[in-house]
């Protein structure tokens, strides 16, 4: 079924001006660079902003898929609690899932997942940096099966993902414990 069929789908906060940071600035934005290709959101490194017309700024809802358009690989993650003063740049498109048909992870699943990335490299705009319009992405069809099933995709698929984190923390760990090592083994050289 199309993702408009589906869902809501509203564009990214276009900035007036070039984004100019405030470390006690109102609001925190997120940017390309939060996102990473495998739809991890790091709320981490936001940069902080001063933005006057505050009020009509609502932030991210629980559930709301972000989805980076202005990208080489666009990528989709699930907003998983209410995010306050926080809003997505003009590089985001913003899915509010409206169906009762498909669960918020499984939609967030599937578009970062290799059928939804073809298509999204086939119809993508612009030469330099690929963009996927708003037409493009509503028009994608999202493969609707049971709600069971959708649940089973997501367990297992956030289980890879726990243990993709915990093998690249142990190898950073790997890294270190070696390189120390054979610095140590140097001073025992010279």
């Amino acid at each position: 079924m199309k993702l408009n069929k589906l869902s809501m789908i509203k564009s990214g906060y276009l900035f007036k001006t070039s984004l100019k940071e405030d470390k006690e600035g109102n609001m925190r934005v997120i940017l390309p660079k939060n996102l990473s290709d495998d739809g991890v959101l790091d709320l981490s490194e936001l940069i902080k902003i001063r933005l006057e017309e505050k009020e009509t700024i609502m932030g991210l809802e629980e559930n709301q898929i972000v989805f980076k358009a202005k990208s080489t690989k666009p990528a989709a993650s699930l907003i998983k609690m209410r995010i306050e003063n926080t809003l997505a740049s003009h590089h985001f498109f913003i899915i509010s899932l409206t169906s009762e048909e498909v669960i918020p992870e499984y939609v967030c699943w599937y578009l970062n997942q290799q059928p939804a990335q073809s298509y999204f490299r086939k119809n993508a705009m612009g030469s330099r940096v690929p963009i996927i319009n708003k037409r493009t992405l509503s028009e994608i069809d999202i493969p609707i099966i049971d709600m069971n099933s959708q649940a089973k995709i997501v367990k297992i698929y956030n289980n890879f993902m726990k243990e993709k984190g915990l093998t690249k923390n142990l190898l950073q760990l790997k890294e270190k414990t070696m390189s120390q090592m054979l610095l140590n083994f140097l001073q025992g050289v010279k």
